[in-house]
Formats: C-alpha cells, sequence, structure tokens
C-alpha cells in the first residue's frame, strides 16, 4: 500500500503562532512597566516640580535678602536636621515603604514605625533640652532644629506610606500645597516682615506642616496607627534589619553631600560656606530630575525585579537614564556662567567656579542611586551601606587635603571622588543580583568626556566643552533616536487610547 505523499508545503502556523505570541505578550509586558514608570514619574513631576522649582528660583531672592554668612548658617542647620532624622529615626520610614509595598493592607508596619519614630523623637528632644542649658549655644537655633526634625521626620513617614499603598495622587497634592504655603511664607516673613533667618526655617516647617496636615485630612493616617497593636517580635525586627542598615547609608550619604560644608566652614569661614552652599543650586537642578525619577524607579525596581533582566527593563532604563543626565549635565555646564549671571547677587557670582565639578559629582550620585534601587528591591541594605560608608571615607580623606591646599574647590573635588566610588562599587556588586543588559565600556567613554567637559570648564575652554558636548550626541546618538521614538510612539498611543 502506497503512502500518500502531500504536495502541500509544510506549515509552521503552530510554531509562528507560538513565537509571535510570546514576543508580543513580552512586548505588552514591558509596555505596562514602561506604562508604570512613565506614570508614576509623571505623577512625581508634578508633586515634586513645583517645591524644586521653587527652591532654585528663590535663590536670587536669598542672595539678595540674605548675607553670606546668614546663608552659611542656614546651610549648618539645614544639613545637621538631615542627619538627625535617619539617626534618631531609624531611617524606619523606608521600611514602612519597603514592607507595605508588598501587604498594602497590613497597618503593622505603619504602627510599628510610628513607635520607633516617637521613642527617637523623646530621646532627641531630651538631648536638644540638655544642650540649651549650655552656655554659648543659641535656644533659638537649637528650637529650629527640633521643629525642621519634626517635621522633616513625620513627613517622611507619612509620603512613604502613602506612596506605598498607591495614593499617589494625594502624595501629589501634599507636595503641591506644601510648595505653595512655602512660598507664601518666604513672601511674607523674609521680603514684608525682613525675619531673615527666622522667617526662612519658618517658611520651611509652615509649609511641611501643611503638607502633612492635607495628608492626615485627606487619608486619615493617624487613625490607621494602632498604639496598642500585638507586634510580633518577627516582623519589627525585619524592619529593623531593613532600616538600620539604611542608617549608616543614610549618615555615609550625608558625609558625602554636607560634610564638606562644615569642613569648608572651619578651614575657609562662614563666608565661604555660603558661597558653596550657593554653588550647589544649580546641581540641584539635575538633582531634581533625578530625585523625580529615583521615586517613581524605586517603586518599579521593586515589583518587577528580574535577576537576570530578562526583558532587558532594567538594563535599558539604565542606558536611558544615564543618557538623559549625561545630556542635562553637558548643557548645564555650557551654559553655566550665564545661569550664575542671572541667579547669583553681589558676591555670590563667584560660585560659578565650583558647579561643573559639582554637577559631575550629581551625576554620579545619580546613578549610584539607581543601583542603590537594585540592592533595596533585593532587600540587601548592607551591601548598599557598605558602598557608601567607603565613599563616605574617600570623601573625609581627600576634604582633608585637598581643602587646605585648593580651598572651597577641593571640596567639590572630593565629592565628585566619593560619588564616583560609590558608582563604580555598586556597579560590580550589583552584578551578584543582576545581570543588566547595558554596555558599562561605552558608558565609561562617556563619562571620560564629561570629566574633560568639566576640567575644560575650569579652565574656560569653550573649543573643548564644544567639542565633548559633540562626543556625547555622537556616542548616544543611536540611544537618543531610540529614546525620542519610543517616546513619540508611546504619545500617539496614549492619544488613541
Amino acid at each position: 500500500m502506497k503512502r500518500k505523499i502531500s504536495t502541500k508545503p509544510p506549515s509552521y502556523a503552530g510554531f509562528y503562532e507560538k513565537i509571535t505570541g510570546f514576543v508580543r505578550k513580552a512586548g505588552e509586558t514591558m509596555g505596562k512597566k514602561y506604562d508604570a514608570l512613565s506614570r508614576n514619574f509623571l505623577l512625581f513631576t508634578i508633586g515634586s516640580f513645583g517645591q524644586k522649582v521653587l527652591s532654585f528660583l528663590l535663590v536670587p531672592l536669598y542672595t539678595s535678602l540674605l548675607t553670606s554668612e546668614q546663608y552659611g548658617l542656614i546651610d549648618l542647620v539645614s544639613t545637621g536636621t538631615t542627619l538627625l532624622i535617619p539617626v534618631f529615626t531609624a531611617n524606619i520610614a523606608e521600611a514602612v515603604m519597603r514592607f507595605t509595598l508588598q501587604e498594602p493592607d497590613n497597618r503593622e508596619f505603619l504602627s510599628i514605625g510610628a513607635g520607633v519614630m516617637a521613642r527617637g523623637t523623646g530621646i532627641l528632644l531630651a538631648i536638644l533640652l540638655l544642650l540649651s542649658t549650655l552656655p554659648g549655644i543659641p535656644g533659638s537655633y537649637l528650637a529650629w532644629t527640633f521643629l525642621l526634625y519634626l517635621s522633616g521626620s513625620v513627613n517622611g513617614l507619612y509620603q512613604n506610606y502613602v506612596r506605598a499603598v498607591g495614593q499617589i495622587r494625594v502624595y501629589v497634592l501634599s507636595s503641591l500645597i506644601q510648595t505653595a504655603v512655602m512660598l507664601l511664607s518666604n513672601v511674607v516673613f523674609l521680603v514684608w516682615l525682613g525675619r531673615g533667618v527666622d522667617g526662612y526655617f519658618l517658611s520651611q516647617v509652615l509649609g511641611t506642616f501643611a503638607g502633612i496636615g492635607f495628608l492626615e485630612g485627606t487619608l486619615g493616617i493617624a487613625r490607621r496607627i494602632c498604639w496598642k497593636v500585638s507586634v510580633t517580635a518577627d516582623t519589627a525586627r525585619g524592619l529593623l534589619r531593613y532600616s538600620v542598615p539604611t542608617i549608616f547609608t543614610a549618615l555615609a550619604w550625608w558625609i558625602n553631600s554636607s560634610l564638606d560644608h562644615y569642613f569648608v566652614t572651619a578651614l575657609c569661614g562662614m563666608a565661604a560656606n555660603g558661597i558653596y552652599a550657593v554653588a550647589y543650586k544649580i546641581p540641584n537642578i539635575l538633582g531634581v530630575f533625578q530625585g523625580i525619577f529615583q521615586q517613581a524607579w524605586t517603586l518599579s525596581a521593586i515589583t518587577e525585579f528580574d535577576s537576570q533582566d530578562s526583558d532587558g527593563f532594567f538594563g535599558k532604563t539604565y542606558t536611558y537614564y544615564q543618557c538623559t543626565m549625561l545630556l542635562i549635565c553637558c548643557a548645564m555646564i555650557l551654559g553655566n556662567r550665564v545661569l550664575c549671571r542671572m541667579l547669583f547677587a553681589k558676591e555670590f557670582f563667584q560660585a560659578w567656579r565650583y558647579v561643573p565639578v559639582l554637577l559631575a559629582a550629581s551625576f554620579f550620585s545619580a546613578l549610584s542611586g539607581y543601583l542603590g534601587s537594585i540592592f533595596a528591591a533585593a532587600k540587601d541594605t548592607k551591601t548598599c551601606a557598605y558602598s557608601t560608608v567607603a565613599s563616605a571615607v574617600v570623601n573625609v580623606v581627600l576634604n582633608t587635603l585637598w581643602i587646605p591646599r585648593y580651598g572651597i574647590l577641593g571640596a567639590a573635588g572630593a565629592t565628585l571622588a566619593a560619588y564616583f566610588a560609590s558608582w563604580g562599587i555598586r556597579a560590580v556588586v550589583s552584578r551578584r543580583y543582576i545581570r543588566m543588559k547595558c554596555s558599562f565600556a561605552k558608558d565609561l567613554g562617556g563619562y571620560c568626556l564629561l570629566l574633560v567637559q568639566v576640567g575644560a570648564a575650569l579652565k574656560g575652554n569653550y573649543g573643548i566643552q564644544i567639542f565633548t558636548a559633540a562626543g556625547f550626541l555622537g556616542l548616544y546618538l543611536r540611544q537618543y533616536r531610540q529614546a525620542a521614538g519610543q517616546l513619540f510612539t508611546w504619545l500617539r498611543q496614549k492619544r488613541k487610547g
């Protein structure tokens, strides 16, 4: 019996459908991931942009109404307060957000966080009252320190909890209210009443408490806290095991970003620190984008963590992020003197000399923060702390060596070296948890161009600055075109949808 031989070509429809189905599903998954990231980024932009831009736009007001000594004093009290918050709260707000993201309906995490914060606040208050009895310490500055600490710590706990339970729009509205009250208070207490340093601090405190009040009135967060809750030891230990290493991370980060202010004050004087503090204002523009993106990215990194980076989400996001940051950094270095001329009054204009170095430091700080989210997703805050402490050691050693020799520029250089060290350590160690699909060799070329541009800016050589800017565009032209194309595609889809 002869077997019939089919004359039809073989059908690969089933195999084709499987492959196209897999690709389509992967594309939809990636689309959802980027949709969530972009949506959160947009909302955080609305919430944070006003406040960040306000602090930037108010620089001409501060530099015209305050002396460099007054601004230096404000900077020391403000940076000191940022150190107290993670120490006396055990940075518990970070743990509350991380654990609540996994169990949004579990109020035990919030209650533990509030309890830890209340105990720490009581200890700090006792210490400040004791210090107020000592001669030579102004009681008003101690009072402002406590009020800034109290408002900042409560606001941090509330905002992290609100983000964790998905109430991003409420978070945005609270930030807008905080910004509006802060702006109005600055006008009243600094311009109309001429209250100087006290007026500045009062506007900060009133604005922060206004945001807290809105969150409380909208969501009733305090009513969700059970002070007599039966806390399991394992749960409390879990939160503290996560948060305690972040104290050292916060301390080391504070050393990298703030300790040099105290070095400059001790070695160069209060007026020099006022100049240095103003120089930070332009890099803070880059910090605006960094801070907003970091808030959105932390949520995505925790919820979408994939050790193999199978769909390239982590690697592609890193590449686009650092390309964007490089472009902004490059443009701001080119326009540095023009920005300083517009924003800085009187003797503050000389701060332009330190801006390029601080911009490069902010760039590596942003990349280090991106990689830090990977450790948060893996719940490995210890390794994150080790890398930051190592960079802080670099900062302290170089501040000691360079400030006596180079002055304020030495402090800026030490900050750049510290953030570069932090990024380098995290880039290597993060490979234990994830294999990001990106070209670090190519990226290193871009970073070298950035450092060349910084050197050219310090020498006032615009020719080399323009050459390095062209180098950035040539090196990352493909990524810029891809990002622009994806952005336009996404906007068209949203318009049709």
